[in-house]
């Protein structure tokens, strides 16, 4: 994940798809933008494509879906 705002994609809000694959989260969002972040899998039920919470990256951010 870059953390550095000026140049992070992701950063800027904005609606879209999402696939998670080979622990990894792909954002496709609607204005082009794409952005790949790292996925543990602590958690993840396979057969939820759509939870309320994922664990992402090294140090173990939650992301949670709005």
């Amino acid at each position: 994940m870059i953390n550095n705002t000026c140049i992070n994609p992701g950063f800027k809000q904005g609606s879209g798809m999402y696939e998670v694959k080979n622990h990894t989260v792909h954002f496709n969002y609607a204005d082009g933008r794409k952005v790949k972040i790292a996925f543990l899998g602590t958690g993840y039920d396979i057969k939820n494509q759509s939870p309320a919470k994922l664990t992402m990256s090294f140090d173990e951010n939650t992301m949670y879906r709005q």
